[in-house]
């Protein structure tokens, strides 16, 4: 008696805030490749007409593919490289090491707390090439672990699940819906991410006050947080660009603000984008005095990347007749039936999700008058390592925020 068809559907997971990290000098290729495709991506999530929040980490789903590229062949392998940067064998292997942490060297700093785990779960017996057990285990650092999809979906879900928990610090306990997985499954690709971080410079929740946020055609009092302090403000085209820092400051929140209001403004700032130098903009060392607006807001993003990816090229890895996986297994015709991305972001006055930090804002003995930056209408926002510039987060604010319970 033969089984189904059978189809690899690698579920990556990822639940993820801000990264702090800092790059080394070999992990320059990777750091350009990663900004170049979070660019390209933001592109195609964040469409023209639709009111929705995007947020997303380029860094991890670069990461994620780059064990797909391990075991791609022919066009699938080549579309891979073209859209990733993995035909630079540097980049490939910066991006698998450590879920992407080869990259860049951890900083430490108190006020900010990363987890990151990454492991591939097999059909117990599926018939994995050797060579790619080898790279796998070279690179990534750790072997596939076995579970079985084909008598037991429902506990090898169970026991994924556990394993993200568990790397989030019981923090994320059910991932994987039931339904993800049946008994055709042969793969799943399962990445966690989570972060916890204080602003350098908290706000006091004390001067946080209702004020309207202007989306597209909608208005609605938010809980609006300010602060005055000194910080970088440095202009772009028809937009400012504002960086608040994290914990010591090994990353940070930047926000790019257009000058006016409106939704042509905002789409304006959108194509602006495409041409933009962070490191650039960012190697501004001289600060400004700020009178800081930002809501209290949370953002969820979900992306299907099988529709997608394929924007950008990947387009015969999701093809049932066109993937090319043969790097992985000579006995079986695997393509990747699903792929989604998940990313949550939490913003209050003490940072990123409910973590406390401590910081004093500097102050001027000569009274200047502060320059104001009110995020009351939709904006961008990267979050990056202060070191490399890295993207590792990306998103927008162009609906409506999800508030947060005070």
């Amino acid at each position: 008696m033969g089984f189904p068809s059978p189809k690899w559907r690698p579920v990556l997971v990822f639940v993820l805030g801000l990264v702090s990290l800092t790059a080394n000098a070999q992990g320059r290729p990777a750091v350009e490749e990663v900004n170049d495709f979070a660019l390209r991506l933001y592109d195609k999530l964040s469409t023209r007409d639709a009111a929705n929040n995007v947020m997303f980490s380029p860094l991890s789903v670069a990461a994620a593919f780059s064990v797909v590229h391990l075991g791609a062949n022919g066009t699938t392998r080549k579309q891979l490289e073209d859209t990733f940067g993995f035909g630079n064998k540097d980049v490939a292997d910066e991006l698998l090491r450590g879920n992407g942490s080869a990259l860049v060297l951890a900083t430490p700093d108190d006020g900010i707390d990363f987890l990151a785990a990454s492991d591939l779960f097999l059909q117990d017996g599926f018939d994995v090439a050797l060579s790619f057990k080898i790279r796998l285990t070279k690179t990534h650092s750790k072997a596939p672990k076995f579970v079985n999809f084909t008598t037991d979906p429902e506990g090898s879900r169970r026991i994924i699940n556990e394993f993200v928990n568990a790397s989030t610090r019981g923090n994320i306990n059910e991932l994987i819906p039931k339904g993800a997985v049946d008994e055709v499954t042969r793969m799943v690709l399962a990445n966690a991410v989570f972060f916890e971080a204080g602003w350098s410079t908290p706000f006091d929740s004390n001067k946080t006050f209702p004020m309207q946020f202007r989306a597209f055609g909608v208005n609605r009092k938010v809980d609006m947080m300010t602060q005055e302090t000194r910080l970088k403000l440095v202009p772009f085209v028809d937009s400012r660009v504002l960086e608040l820092p994290y914990g010591n400051g090994a990353a940070s929140m930047v926000i790019v603000l257009p000058n006016t209001d409106g939704k042509e403004a905002f789409l304006k700032l959108e194509e602006d984008l495409r041409g933009i130098d962070l490191t650039a903009l960012l190697n501004e060392t001289r600060t400004t005095k700020v009178k800081v607006f930002l809501p209290r807001f949370q953002v969820e993003g979900t992306a299907d990347l099988t529709e997608v990816l394929p924007k950008l090229g990947v387009k015969d890895l999701f093809s049932q007749t066109g993937a090319d996986l043969s790097e992985l297994s000579r006995g079986e015709g695997l393509y990747i039936s699903s792929a989604f991305h998940t990313a949550k972001v939490m913003v209050d006055e003490k940072g990123t999700t409910a973590s406390a930090a401590t910081g004093a804002a500097a102050s001027s003995k000569i009274f200047v008058e502060p320059e104001e930056f009110k995020a009351n209408r939709p904006f961008v926002y990267f979050i990056i390592d202060n070191a490399s510039k890295v993207i590792l987060f990306m998103g927008n604010l162009r609906g409506l925020p999800q508030e947060i319970p005070s």
